[in-house]
């Protein structure tokens, strides 16, 4: 196991953060596949990081387990997904990091999960937060933005008392 260098590798939940000051150095722990040559290897990388799998020597640093005695190896590193009546999973939002629009898609949100690190973040569509709209309202509210998922208010137009 391997952790991976933040230095010249940012996920999208990094970019999008006002600083990187406080963020780790590193990201993972990740799998090694195989060794690809004496400088670099290849790594088991999760589908939200879209970085080629090979990474050289330089930009991995052997990951070394935490001791026993800060808590128990089997404990759950990430909580469960809740399974809603129609027995899909649903994860909680934990915060909404940054916001993007295409014409074409509408708004999508970079989205922090509860229990997961930055580099899980990923970009959701707004139908896909139907159940987390406080937390989008929030971050609307934060950010001074306009809530565009209520329709705007009718204008009322005067009728003409002229008869054709």
């Amino acid at each position: 196991m391997v952790l991976l260098s933040n230095k010249h590798f940012r996920s999208a939940a990094l970019r999008a953060a006002a600083t990187q000051k406080l963020h780790g150095k590193y990201s993972g722990p990740f799998q090694i596949v195989r060794k690809v040559s004496p400088t670099a290897y290849e790594l088991d990388l999760p589908a939200n990081i879209k970085i080629h799998p090979t990474i050289n020597i330089e930009y991995l640093k052997e990951y070394h387990a935490s001791p026993e005695r800060l808590g128990p190896r089997d404990a759950p590193l990430r909580p469960d997904a809740l399974l809603t009546s129609d027995g899909s999973a649903e994860y909680e939002v934990e915060r909404i990091l940054a916001h993007r629009h295409d014409p074409r898609e509408g708004f999508t949100y970079l989205v922090l999960w509860k229990g997961y690190g930055l580099h899980d973040a990923t970009w959701e569509p707004e139908s896909n937060l139907i159940n987390a709209r406080d937390v989008v309202r929030e971050y609307l509210r934060s950010n001074n933005l306009h809530d565009h998922s209520q329709p705007p208010a009718k204008r009322g137009y005067r009728q003409s008392r002229r008869r054709l």
